[in-house]
């Protein structure tokens, strides 16, 4: 496929420019991404198929399909869509998922090659990397992507018992023994992978047991995250608090590093917080279907529904002007009313809007079983959460200290703090924390 050049043009929209096109645009968090300066690092989420060899209980996927990625559509669709971002682009990661990627290798390659040649003809850093199941990946992948510099990031959920119950092949046997030989090919490729274990509620109280099991293939670092939309009861809640906060203590790298993370951000330092906001989906972070549709997320890739648009037939005029309309992200620095009163606020970002979009149809109305969970995790945790930092000088509230066990506060001086990048609880939060005990 030969792929017309391009040349970028120079954003030059003024202040006023970005007001008048305000009125015009529903989705304000992409408006004000593109408002700033700032150089743009562009994560690619592209479905390389939609086939897989399992059939994982929790899936976000849903049903599997029999088709390989549309090279030319991918690569034209790429191409149309990198061009909204004009001069600030400056590199891009082709992250190939599924469905189970390395399933379609040969597509991979062929879209590596077109990628690499026509983005670094522009000046554009390219690299690629993908999520894999492990099942497919032979010394052969693994010296490939070793040369070229790629990355792989792993599933694995456990011990053989419960990783054969999560993740069987579709025939309802278990696949621990084929994931578990590619590991040492995976650590090859990626010496400092964390592997991605999503714990279902009935294995609430075994995060310790999985932690050991995982650590102990080789693996520095893991990352612990709740199944979502399951049936998540109270006590399920209450037995992942206390065994995330076990296995948050109890493993630790030689330098201090924790090798266990989860599903909370660690963005308090001291009593400093960072603005109030979501995910890069829908900014710097986009997703590709098979054939070259786009999405704010690669949660929504097989769900046709959500498409913003045909990146790969359209120009990259209409493709900014149907970003710009689409009412599907949440309203960028806009806090929902649930979590304003939430006690994980300061370390959520208001969770996973895509998913919060496919459960309740809205992007800032949290998945009650997401939110629940962050909250009982922050309420564990406590002070472990918090980085030790001064107060940042610059703020003109500077609160005494801060109380994270708080239902949170809605006073009108904190809502109107939300406006500016250095965030802290006011004296009045402390006041009514006060009150409260």
């Amino acid at each position: 496929m030969i792929i017309a050049p391009r040349t970028f043009q120079k954003s030059s929209r003024s202040r006023v420019n970005l007001d008048e096109k305000r009125e015009h645009c529903t989705n304000s968090m992409f408006l004000r991404f593109m408002g700033n300066d700032d150089e743009v690092n562009l994560s690619l989420m592209i479905d390389a198929t939609n086939r897989c060899q399992l059939r994982c209980r929790y899936c976000y996927y849903g049903r599997k399909g029999s088709t390989e990625m549309d090279v030319h559509r991918v690569m034209q669709a790429a191409d149309n869509f990198s061009a909204v971002f004009g001069k600030k682009l400056k590199s891009i990661d082709f992250h190939y998922m599924g469905g189970e990627p390395l399933l379609a290798w040969k597509q991979i390659l062929d879209l590596n090659r077109l990628g690499r040649q026509h983005f670094e003809s522009l000046g554009v850093r390219f690299s690629w990397s993908l999520t894999s199941n492990l099942i497919n990946l032979d010394e052969r992948k693994a010296d490939h992507m070793v040369a070229e510099g790629a990355s792989i990031h792993c599933s694995i959920d456990g011990p053989s018992d419960i990783h054969n119950r999560n993740r069987p092949f579709k025939d309802g046997t278990g696949s621990y023994d084929a994931t578990v030989r590619h590991i040492r090919n995976a650590l090859r490729i990626s010496p400092d992978d964390s592997a991605r274990v999503t714990v279902c509620p009935e294995h609430a109280n075994s995060l310790d047991r999985i932690a050991e099991g995982i650590l102990g293939h080789g693996f520095k670092h893991i990352g612990l995250f709740p199944a979502n939309n399951m049936n998540w009861d109270e006590q399920d809640v209450s037995g992942w608090a206390e065994s995330i906060a076990e296995v948050w203590r109890k493993y630790r790298n030689p330098d201090g590093t924790r090798m266990v993370g989860t599903l909370l951000d660690q963005r308090r330092q001291g009593h400093k917080t960072k603005r109030f906001d979501y995910c890069g989906a829908g900014k710097a972070l986009w997703a590709l279907d098979v054939t070259g549709n786009l999405f704010f997320c690669h949660h929504l890739t097989n769900r046709p529904e959500f498409a913003v648009i045909d990146a790969a037939s359209n120009t990259t005029r209409d493709i900014r002007t149907a970003i710009e309309r689409s009412a599907q992200p949440p309203k960028c620095g806009t806090m929902s009313e649930h979590c304003r009163a939430c006690t994980a606020k300061d370390f959520c970002y208001g969770g996973c809007w895509a998913n919060n979009l496919l459960t309740n149809g809205e992007a800032t109305t949290p998945e009650q079983s997401e939110c629940r969970l962050k909250v009982a995790t922050v309420r564990t945790l406590g002070d472990a959460l918090i980085i030790k930092s001064n107060v940042a000088a610059t703020c003109k509230i500077q609160p005494r200290s801060c109380i994270i066990r708080d239902s949170g506060c809605t006073c009108q001086r904190c809502e109107t703090c939300q406006k500016c990048d250095e965030c802290q609880r006011c004296d009045d939060c402390l006041r009514c924390d006060e009150v409260r005990t």
